[in-house]
Order: C-alpha cells, then sequence, then structure tokens
C-alpha cells in the first residue's frame, strides 16, 4: 500500500500537494502543535492526522515516523 498513497499524492493540486508535503514535514520533525491528530483506537502506535478530507495514517515507533497511508477521509480505514 505505501507506493500507492505515492500515487494518490501525484494525483493531487498542486496546491494540495504542497500543504500536505508541509503536514508530511511536520510529522517527520514531530511538531504536532498545529496538527489534528488522534490515536487509532483500535491500533497500537498508529495515529491519524487530518488535513481537509485525506487523512495520513502513520506509526510512530520509538519516536520515528513512518507513515502508512495518505488517502481521502472515505477509503482511508478500510
Amino acid at each position: 500500500m505505501v507506493k500507492n498513497w505515492h500515487k494518490y499524492l501525484n494525483k493531487l493540486t498542486l496546491k494540495q500537494q504542497l500543504i500536505l508535503k508541509e503536514v508530511i514535514k511536520k510529522l517527520i520533525s514531530q511538531d504536532f502543535l498545529d496538527l489534528d491528530i488522534v490515536k487509532i483506537k483500535w491500533e497500537k502506535n498508529i495515529y491519524r492526522c487530518r488535513s481537509w478530507d485525506i487523512r495520513i495514517i502513520y506509526e510512530n515507533i520509538n519516536s520515528k515516523i513512518f507513515i502508512k497511508k495518505i488517502w481521502p477521509r472515505w477509503d482511508v480505514y478500510k
């Protein structure tokens, strides 16, 4: 699934790509201050970051961020 989110990111408008890349940079640098982040209840160390109708699912292991999915809201949890 990791290679698919790269394709999805390339299909977005340039403005959406730039904003999402900024959100990803904040996630990686662990600057969570202005981000809408919620822990996914049924998973361990898996979190969701919301930006518009796009969700970034990532895993936090030993203070390292691993992005699992970047997908539209209606498809990400499948």
